[in-house]
């Protein structure tokens, strides 16, 4: 029981990680849009019409960011769930009661 649990929680990590890292390249994609916008919005040579549609992007990457952490939640729960399964194992374990039974 207790090496599956621990199975399990790795595999969540896993996809934990795989989520967190995606966040991270958006994130640095949203980093890279919202500062080329801030140099070219001083630049006077910019046309303004042009401000607006990269305030959209940076919109829509937000919004990626936000569904992929939607995404993270039910690994995070997932992972918190198996944390607490395999305490409850090592506390049952632990009871002068499973001593005696094994």
């Amino acid at each position: 029981m207790e090496r599956e649990l621990l199975l399990a929680a790795m595999e969540e990590c896993v996809e934990a990680r795989r989520c967190l890292a995606g966040i991270r390249f958006r994130l640095a994609e949203l980093w890279t849009v919202a500062d080329e916008l801030e140099r070219d919005a001083m630049a006077d040579e910019r046309p303004f019409h042009d401000i607006p549609p990269r305030l959209r992007e940076i919109q829509l990457r937000t919004e990626d960011v936000s569904d992929t952490l939607q995404d993270l939640r039910p690994s995070i729960d997932r992972i918190v769930a198996l944390g607490k399964a395999c305490r409850e194992e090592e506390i049952s374990l632990a009871s002068p009661n499973a001593r005696t039974a094994t």
